[in-house]
Formats: structure tokens, C-alpha cells, sequence
């Protein structure tokens, strides 16, 4: 004897996430007009976790800090897979391509921005961390602190850089950058030569360069974030 685990009806849009599962085999997807009265097409998938994936273009194994894009079409569910210990953590974001043309060129300068460069992971953190947090970024702000945390930022230093304790907290390299990303932000133009000799002082000029760049792709993310009311992430 069987068990009707869910029904769906009366609409163009159905889904249905049935979990856990009661027990181990076979499950009937029965798909039937209520009416038994009309014909037409319909699209079907399904994604079974755990289990093998058919593997695609858009499905399979994700791999930490590259992005994958991919296509969707109606009732298509792209499956893809995350190994993690236990304890650990998974950050997953994911935005609507609406233009492809425009990202294909955006996204390898992002991505070669983001990444560890002539300047260190934990100081490109803590600075998209601060520049979120002066243009009240709530996706970037939710997307990186724990990101900071992950790649060595101290509790206190993140607190610091959104406002929760003072900036003296941080050691004297990483106020000064912050000093300066502070007026890049707010004010170039007041940026005064002293402030770039001090800068100076604790990067070279590819360096400060890299972190213009990064500061620059920031704010154009935390706009874009903020004027399409993008959610933060849980």
C-alpha cells in the first residue's frame, strides 16, 4: 500500500519539497489533469538528495571561490554539489544574469580583483568590509563578514571597521589603510599628501593601487545591491 506524501494542483507554477523521506526505495511522481478533462505539455524534473547527479554544464561538484554560471529553463532544476566537514561553512550566492554580454567581460575583472593579489586576502576583506559598511550595504555586509572572519579578520578588527568599537583597536597598518579608504569613499578630493605618505608607509604603489580598484568594485557592487533591493543572504 502506498502513502500520498503531497498533491499539487491548480496551477501554471507547482513544486513540492517532501523531506525527510520516510523510507528507503521507489516514489511515483503521477502527473494527471484534477478534471481529467484537458491535454497539453508540461515540464518535469526532480533532484533526489542524497544521490548521483546527472552531470551537465549546470550541475555537478561546486568548487570554493569559483563561480559557475548556468541556464534555466522551465521546471529544470541544475543540481550541484558541496563537500564539507562537519562544522564547517558554506556561503552560496547567486544573482539573475539579465546581461550575459556585459558580465562576461564584469565578472574575470571581479574575480581578479577579489582574489589574492599583491595584497592579502585578510586586508582586501577587511577593506570591502568598511566600504560596505559606509554605504550601508546589507547584501555585501552579510555576504562578507563572515567571509572576513574566515580568512583571519579578529572579531574585534570587524567590529571596528562597522562601527561597533572604536578604530583604535586596529593596529596602525590597518587603521592607517582604512583612514584612507575612509576618505576615498567619502571625500578623494580632501585626501591630503600626508595621508598617502602614511599609506605609503605600509604598502607600495601596486599595492595602493590594487586596493583602489578593490575599493572602487565595491562601491559599484553595494549601489547595484542596494538600488535593486538585493536580500542579504541567511
Amino acid at each position: 500500500a502506498g502513502v500520498n506524501l503531497s498533491t499539487l494542483s491548480n496551477g501554471a507554477v507547482t513544486g513540492a519539497t517532501i523531506t525527510p523521506l520516510p523510507l528507503t526505495g521507489t516514489y511515483y511522481v503521477v502527473v494527471y489533469d484534477t478534471g481529467f478533462n484537458a491535454t497539453g505539455n508540461y515540464n518535469l524534473s526532480l533532484a533526489s538528495i542524497p544521490n548521483t547527479q546527472v552531470l551537465d554544464a549546470d550541475s555537478g561538484p561546486l568548487t570554493s571561490g569559483v563561480r559557475r554560471t548556468g541556464t534555466i529553463a522551465a521546471a529544470d532544476m541544475d543540481v550541484y554539489t558541496a563537500t564539507t566537514p562537519a562544522n564547517g561553512s558554506l556561503l552560496i550566492a547567486m544573482t539573475e544574469i539579465n546581461a550575459p554580454d556585459v558580465l562576461e567581460t564584469l565578472l574575470p575583472f571581479l574575480g581578479q580583483i577579489y582574489d589574492e593579489g599583491a595584497v592579502d586576502l585578510t586586508t582586501k576583506e577587511l577593506v570591502v568590509v568598511r566600504v560596505s559598511q559606509l554605504n550601508s550595504c546589507r547584501y555585501c555586509l552579510a555576504a562578507h563578514r563572515p567571509l572576513a572572519l574566515e580568512l583571519g579578520v579578529t572579531d574585534e578588527h570587524l567590529a571596528a571597521v562597522c562601527d561597533e568599537l572604536p578604530l583604535d583597536v586596529l593596529g596602525e597598518r590597518e587603521r592607517t589603510i582604512i583612514e584612507w579608504t575612509d576618505g576615498y569613499v567619502l571625500d578623494p578630493a580632501a585626501i591630503t599628501d600626508e595621508l598617502v605618505a602614511r599609506v605609503l608607509d605600509h604598502l607600495r604603489d601596486d599595492q595602493m593601487v590594487e586596493i583602489a580598484l578593490l575599493i572602487g568594485a565595491t562601491q559599484m557592487l553595494n549601489h547595484y545591491c542596494t538600488a535593486f533591493d538585493v536580500p542579504p543572504t541567511a
